[in-house]
């Protein structure tokens, strides 16, 4: 029997330069991150709060604290002001997947941008599809979006 797989999820970090953005809360939870025993960790989106170039340039230098590969999906907040494009330059693409022998991660972007709401459609769910049965055999399959539906 294989060892048990332990994930670590967190979300809405909501990383930015203004005062809403509690930086010290945020680096005591950045503490409890490094102290938890995880073989996999999965950032479920709203990295930033406004989707700006400084809010990601202030993201990407916080969580490079952080002493674990991360996994980034997408949130609404990181969508905002063409957020979207700059997502994909600072922390990996917007449609993710990652495998290895014992898992498939599968983020998918359910972002409307520069709206709260978002969406999975009929794309994609033919993408999860697809990947699922392309690279799903034999492992554990995860499947990560920031909305809910």
């Amino acid at each position: 029997m294989s060892s048990p797989i332990r994930i670590l999820q967190i979300s809405d970090t909501h990383i930015s330069h203004g005062p809403e953005f509690d930086k010290i809360a945020f680096a005591r939870g950045m503490e409890q991150v490094n102290h938890v025993s995880a073989d996999y960790t999965i950032h479920t989106g709203d990295v930033t709060n406004g989707g700006t170039r400084a809010d990601y340039d202030l993201a990407r230098r916080l969580l490079s604290g952080i002493d674990k590969k991360i996994i980034y999906i997408i949130g609404n907040h990181d969508a905002r002001n063409v957020g979207y494009e700059l997502f994909d330059e600072y922390f990996g693409s917007r449609e993710s997947v990652f495998v290895d022998d014992r898992v498939l991660i599968a983020g998918f972007d359910s972002t409307i941008p520069d709206r709260d709401g978002g969406r999975f459609g009929t794309m994609h769910i033919a993408n999860l599809k697809r990947t699922l049965h392309k690279e799903g055999d034999g492992r554990i399959k995860i499947v990560a979006f920031h909305h809910h539906l």
